[in-house]
């Protein structure tokens, strides 16, 4: 739930040319969990790494 979007805008083009508003919105709402790595001083490849395993992780469980 986001205050600002009603239900009908999620699938129409965003501010940032290519996105939709759900688009946008989840890339922002899912950067901020690498915000306390990255302040932690981790590198931006280290977090992505750790992402990667985590998505692989998960599409396992979920095949099993």
């Amino acid at each position: 739930y986001v205050a600002a979007v009603t239900g009908d805008q999620w699938g129409r083009d965003s501010v940032c040319d290519g996105w939709t508003v759900r688009e946008l919105v989840n890339h922002l709402v899912s950067g901020n969990f690498w915000v306390p790595e990255l302040a932690g001083g981790k590198t931006i490849e280290e977090v992505a790494a750790a992402w990667v395993d985590a998505n692989e992780a998960k599409w396992r469980a979920w095949a099993q």
